[in-house]
């Protein structure tokens, strides 16, 4: 197999610590529309598939948290919340995205994550290290987010602005969100490199089954939201633990004939 001589990364739960913001935000956007605020610990089994989703899941996991006082909500008032808890969402299926519930929610989310989407927000251990690592030695560093791409691009420069990303991606008309490799494709079409030249580090199922499509290695971040489990079924080629143990694994790697 080729040395890797390029990587790509992950925004939420692999470069930077993000869910206390993501949770804040959303947090406002359920109270809003009446609903109850949930742990901020409970987002990790939101994030990863984009802010929609986010909407979505958010809905599903209301019910783990609170499903007594929703449900003495909606017997009492059955056109409460505009319907949405229909007997199909109670029993574990995800409400449309198009909800208009869900559109009030996320309408309040980005007001007010537009308004400072880092107020919680930093980059993990280790990261700029690596990061230092792979710049030294030459390598082409991007990231791939499920992120609306307005979001994405000013967190990166403003949270690591000592790093000349060679590029920087997240969702917009035209590139879909992972799973679809799209975007892990579209972000190193000019890097000159074969696709087992280049890992995609990311923290979801969602960024393992990407890199897979992509050709590309799929590198798991342990310390990011989901557990190794789901990364492993996605079929992530490595786990590490913490970013330290990809710098290990890279300087290893280089010393190799």
């Amino acid at each position: 197999m080729k040395k890797v001589r390029g990587m790509l990364f992950d925004l939420d739960g692999t470069l930077f610590y993000t869910l206390k913001d993501l949770a804040v935000c959303m947090n406002l956007g359920l109270r809003g529309a009446g609903l109850y605020d949930l742990p901020v610990d409970s987002y990790r089994e939101i994030v990863g598939g984009g802010i929609k989703e986010m909407g979505q899941k958010a809905i599903a996991v209301e019910l783990l948290y609170h499903r007594e006082k929703i449900l003495a909500v909606t017997e009492s008032d059955p056109a409460a919340w505009l319907g949405i808890f229909t007997p199909e969402i109670l029993a574990g299926a995800l409400p449309p995205a198009d909800h208009p519930l869900i559109t009030a929610i996320l309408k309040d989310f980005h007001e007010a994550y537009d308004a400072d989407p880092i107020a919680h927000t930093y980059p993990y251990e280790g990261i700029t290290d690596l990061l230092d690592y792979c710049v030294a030695h030459g390598f082409k560093i991007g990231v791939v987010s499920n992120k609306d791409e307005y979001f994405t691009v000013p967190i990166v420069r403003e949270l690591l602005p000592q790093y000349n990303w060679d590029v920087i991606l997240g969702v917009r008309p035209g590139l879909p969100p992972k799973p679809d490799p799209a975007m892990a494709l579209s972000a190193a079409a000019d890097w000159h490199l074969a696709p087992e030249e280049i890992s995609l580090l990311g923290d979801t199922g969602t960024d393992m089954i990407c890199a897979r499509a992509a050709g590309q290695r799929a590198w798991a971040a342990g310390w990011g939201y989901r557990p190794e489990s789901e990364l492993c079924s996605a079929g992530a080629e490595m786990f590490f633990a913490e970013p330290a143990d990809i710098l290990t694994y890279l300087k290893r790697e280089e010393q190799m004939e």
